[in-house]
């Protein structure tokens, strides 16, 4: 099952149960954050939130993966959008503990203070954020518009399949 830390806990993994009535207890995509949408407020979710979902995760000795633990950036047209149409932005940042940039947030430590109420957390130095900079404008230059470029980019035509790519 996938759920996030606002969803019943308890009753999400009842139904994996109903299903799997002896394997382990996997919440296989416990949302850290969300995803945005163009013109739409940049979404978050509350720290506190997250670490008492994982918090009631790990105290019933389920395994959980952290979506997402780390931010990221789409690149060109990958992005993707919801229906009904609601274009996203290239950014995957997610509001997630490890930002898209890779810097360490306060969700970061405090979602590593719950996984220590549980499991020994390697001991060693957690390398810093790296270091900002304005470069300024980057000026760029139209080389083609995409749909003309389709024989360069694939020169042996479209690609047709009776199964989805």
């Amino acid at each position: 099952v996938d759920f996030g830390p606002t969803e019943n806990i308890t009753g999400c993994f009842e139904v994996q149960r109903h299903f799997e009535p002896k394997g382990p207890l996997v919440n296989s995509e416990m949302y850290t954050g969300w995803l945005d949408h163009w013109g739409e407020k940049h979404q978050v979710v509350a720290t506190s939130i997250v670490t008492k979902a994982l918090d009631t995760i790990l105290g019933l000795g389920a395994n959980v993966n952290l979506y997402m633990l780390i931010g990221g950036t789409d690149f060109g047209y990958w992005n993707g959008a919801n229906t009904p149409y609601a274009a996203q932005p290239t950014s995957y940042d997610y509001d997630a503990p490890l930002s898209e940039a890779g810097d360490l947030t306060d969700k970061y430590f405090a979602i590593r203070d719950v996984i220590r109420k549980y499991k020994k957390v390697p001991y060693g130095p957690i390398p810093p954020s790296v270091p900002k900079f304005a470069y300024g404008p980057v000026p760029l230059k139209k080389l083609h518009i995409l749909s003309e470029m389709l024989d360069v980019l694939c020169p042996s035509g479209p690609v047709t399949s009776v199964y989805p790519l």
